[in-house]
Order: C-alpha cells, then sequence, then structure tokens
C-alpha cells in the first residue's frame, strides 16, 4: 500500500484511500456459497470481515482486538453488539467450513490457479460491515463487487477514469447466495440511495453478454472527493399541508389528506337516485300534512333537475 500512496497516478490511491486488505477469490466465494447453504449468517459474516480488517493492521496495533473491531460502533442504533461467545461460535464455525467450501471450489473450477488470485477489499467497507452497519445481503453483494472487480490497470476508453466497476449479474448473485432478485434488487436500491453505489446500463453488444455494470462509490472504494455522490433528500417529518399554517394546529396530521372524494362513479349515482327516492316516498313524502308532502315533491323534482343539469 506504500507504494500506491508514493504513487497518486495509481488507481489504488483513490480507489482504496484508507487502505484495503487482501483476500483469496475463492475465500470470498467460499463465503457466498456458505450462506447459500445455510452454514454462514450474520455474525459469520461480521466476523470474516473483521479478521480481514484485524490482519490488515498496522504491525503496532497491539491493542487492537478483534471484539474491538466488531463492537466499536454498538452504541448506534441497530448495530448489535456481539457477545464473547457469539464471536466465539461464528470463528469455530469459519474455520471449520471455510477451509472445506475452498477446496470444494477449487475442485470444481475449471482453472484453479486463476481462482486463487488474491483481491483488494476496501478496509472502510470490512469496518462498516464488521461493526453491523451493513446487513447479510448488502454485505454479501459488497464482497460479490470485489470479487467481479475490473482492476483498470491500465485506460480504456469504455469506461470513465474517476469511477470503478464490477461486472456481475443478479443471476449470478442469486446462484452464488441464493438471494432472490427482489431482495437484490431492495438492497441495491438502499445501497444506491446511500451514495454507495450505482449501475450503469449495458449498451454494447459485446458488454451485454458480461450483464451489468456496477459501478461503486463513495464507501465501497473512495473515489475522487471532487466527485458529487447524489443523495436523497431526507423525507419531511412535518405536514406538507401550505394552506392551514401548521403551527396553528394542536394536533396537526403528519400527512396531507386529500379533499377529493375518491368513490365509485356507479355508487354515487345509486346513492343520487336512493336520496331522490327518500325524498319522494320517505317520511315526508307519504306524510298526512298535504303541505309537506307537497314541499317533498317540490324537494325531489328541484334534486332531478339539478342532477340532469350536472349530467
Amino acid at each position: 500500500m506504500a507504494r500506491g500512496k508514493r504513487n497518486k497516478s495509481n488507481i489504488r490511491y483513490w480507489q482504496f484511500e484508507g487502505g484495503y486488505a487482501r483476500v483469496e477469490e475463492t475465500q470470498l466465494r467460499a463465503l457466498l456459497e456458505g450462506y447459500r447453504l445455510g452454514i454462514f449468517r450474520r455474525n459469520e459474516v461480521r466476523v470474516f470481515a473483521a479478521r480481514l480488517e484485524f490482519a490488515a493492521r498496522h504491525p503496532n496495533s497491539n491493542r487492537l482486538q478483534l471484539a474491538r473491531i466488531l463492537n466499536w460502533n454498538s452504541h448506534r442504533k441497530g448495530n448489535r453488539r456481539l457477545t464473547a461467545g457469539q464471536i466465539g461460535d461464528a470463528a469455530r464455525a469459519l474455520n471449520r467450513h471455510l477451509p472445506r467450501l475452498q477446496l470444494e471450489l477449487n475442485s470444481q473450477s475449471e482453472h484453479p490457479a486463476a481462482s486463487s488470485h488474491e483481491k483488494p477489499v476496501a478496509r472502510k467497507v470490512l469496518r462498516h460491515i464488521a461493526s453491523g452497519g451493513a446487513t447479510t445481503v448488502e454485505a454479501l453483494l459488497c464482497f460479490a463487487y470485489f470479487m467481479r472487480r475490473i482492476p483498470q490497470r491500465k485506460p480504456m476508453t469504455r469506461l470513465k477514469s474517476e469511477e470503478q466497476y464490477a461486472r456481475f449479474t443478479y443471476a449470478q448473485f442469486q446462484e452464488w447466495t441464493g438471494v432472490h432478485r427482489a431482495s437484490q434488487c431492495r438492497m441495491m436500491r438502499r445501497l444506491i440511495e446511500r451514495g454507495f453505489l450505482n449501475t450503469v446500463p449495458v449498451v454494447k453488444q459485446n458488454e451485454n453478454a458480461y450483464g451489468q455494470l456496477f459501478v461503486d462509490g463513495q464507501a465501497i472504494s473512495l473515489v475522487r472527493r471532487d466527485q458529487s455522490v447524489r443523495r436523497t433528500q431526507a423525507r419531511r417529518s412535518c405536514c406538507n399541508k401550505k394552506s392551514t399554517p401548521v403551527r396553528g394546529k394542536v394536533n396537526a396530521p403528519r400527512v396531507k389528506k386529500s379533499t377529493l372524494r375518491n368513490v365509485n362513479p356507479k355508487k354515487e349515482i345509486e346513492e343520487q337516485e336512493r336520496f331522490v327516492s327518500d325524498l319522494k316516498s320517505g317520511y315526508l313524502g307519504r306524510h298526512g300534512d298535504p303541505a309537506l308532502s307537497r314541499i317533498a315533491a317540490r324537494a325531489a323534482q328541484m334534486v332531478e333537475n339539478c342532477l340532469r343539469q350536472a349530467a
């Protein structure tokens, strides 16, 4: 990493500004396969990321421990704290099943030497996953991104130099993890709204064979700071209605309600006809006093004329 820091023309200087950890591609693939088989769950994924962060630490960081990496941000809402027993169970599950899954994937691979290449993973992402800030599917999606990331060691005319790309499809991710497309779309939408990822549709026919291009953003691997990331505006908690001042109300509604009647037109016509018939043959229409019955008949006639003109 020191060489990349000295050479600012290197893509890794900008893409992994906070440092990166090296991990074998088969190890990432084995983690996804273990999740598909139901062996690894959220605790195992968090401990896996914490192990990579722990291995990439500075040699003089003697006080850093695995539990500190996992629970340093547990005071925030949504970040669950892992106990020593949970960390130990997850570590034992990784030690037991991860090497076996790697051997199985190496035996099934057509090119075992190529699949054993080391992939760089941004340490900022590892800390984010280890602390519990990401859901399990989000963490697996980030690992899949780094597994299929395009290195861009030289400039490509069809790719922008300030963005980093990875190629994989929803079908491939479902084959790796067993996560359905609907869940993938929800997680992808969440990452896009938070400014972590972006997607670019593939236009060229020769690129369509590889599927969708996933463009990383600010947290997956850091890009230039002057590059603006579009973020969605926070939802307003107050009422959006402008006609009546909210501060003048004691119990102001949070959602603006429409004043229009959204009813079935057929039922509305039936209600109007029922109202006219009630005037004609109702209590006033059948009253013994001829004056009241005459008033009810005249009112029914006026209502019929109004409805006829409105139609």
